[in-house]
């Protein structure tokens, strides 16, 4: 196997160990959350027991006022071997405290890039923490946000509704919502969208967020009818995901993202309680995992193209017509 082929094996053992030792994996993710800090500890722990000279690298990189880059920190533990441990790791999983496998499962599929930036900004907000600490916090934060979209765990997207959902439980994640702002690769409305609400443009040059009639350009009275009708009892992060899925693939809809989507349905079922529109993140989430890459009978598919998922696909196209509002943009 070459080295996609053995992320993808890895990742395969991954979710079919997460899916049978689901108790398992919470009470690691719980001990993750935990704002004392005992599950990085504990991974540092395995980190330095693996590499000793680790712990030393990683205080002085954390006493020079001067570093800005955890490059040589990842290099270090690269060309120690870490990939060959870790997967030794995965295939040893009754050895006693081998929390290789709860730590890789999270780190693919839970909330992993988010929960170590929560952290960071943790640390700069307490002014008991040491300015060093702080200021080596405000560098790993914007590193795990660049390497998060550099590996495609995470997009820009990710991180712009990750902001929303800090704010709305009252935090400022200063250094992440500053990190993506300066990304070359986010657009101007992901710009926007993050800036602190004092900060916005001024009205006439913000970016507009289009209802979804304009996402939908061909749409017509039939069309939106099966919609609302559709999403009165199909109403969870996945089923948004996979109408966007739908319209998106017959393209029917507009260029646009989940966040413009999620604004469109927003605004047009505010009125209706009986229309519970999820978060940014749980669509996105849904159309993550139904975008991943699968193997089937010895292809690569898309998740939603699996025998499991494409006949609901199917339904839901032939349900809205998808086909007859293509449009070219």
């Amino acid at each position: 196997m070459n080295n996609e082929e053995k992320i993808e094996h890895a990742k395969g053992l991954l979710r079919e160990w997460k899916a049978t030792h689901h108790e398992e994996y919470c009470n690691f993710t719980d001990w993750m959350h935990d704002r004392e800090g005992p599950g990085f500890i504990a991974v540092f722990n395995h980190a330095k027991a693996f590499m000793p000279q680790f712990e030393t690298a990683v205080l002085l990189h954390l006493k020079d006022d001067s570093s800005n880059d955890v490059g040589h920190l990842e290099k270090m533990l690269v060309e120690g071997g870490m990939e060959n441990h870790l997967l030794t790791g995965l295939n040893t999983p009754h050895i006693p405290g081998n929390i290789f496998l709860p730590m890789l499962a999270w780190m693919f599929y839970g909330r992993s890039f988010e929960c170590m930036v929560e952290y960071g900004e943790d640390l700069i907000r307490n002014p008991k923490t040491n300015f060093l600490i702080r200021l080596g916090a405000k560098h790993h934060i914007k590193w795990i946000i660049k390497s998060s979209i550099a590996l495609k765990g995470r997009t820009e997207e990710d991180w712009a509704n990750f902001v929303e959902e800090q704010r709305e439980m009252g935090s400022e994640p200063n250094v992440t919502a500053k990190t993506i702002a300066k990304l070359k690769t986010a657009s101007e409305e992901i710009r926007e969208f993050v800036k602190p609400a004092g900060k916005k443009g001024a009205p006439g040059r913000a970016a507009r967020r289009r209802p979804l009639t304009e996402l939908l350009p061909n749409g017509d009275n039939y069309l939106f009818d099966c919609i609302d009708n559709h999403v009165k009892i199909r109403n969870s992060g996945k089923d948004f995901a996979m109408l966007f899925i739908v319209l998106n693939e017959g393209q029917a809809l507009a260029r646009t993202n989940i966040v413009e989507f999620h604004s469109a349905l927003s605004e047009r079922y505010k009125d209706n309680p009986g229309i519970p529109i999820p978060t940014p993140r749980s669509i996105q989430e849904g159309h993550k995992s139904y975008m991943e890459l699968t193997e089937y009978k010895g292809n690569k598919i898309r998740m939603f193209e699996r025998p499991e998922y494409i006949s609901e696909y199917n339904d839901i196209r032939e349900k809205l017509s998808v086909a007859d509002y293509m449009f070219a943009d």
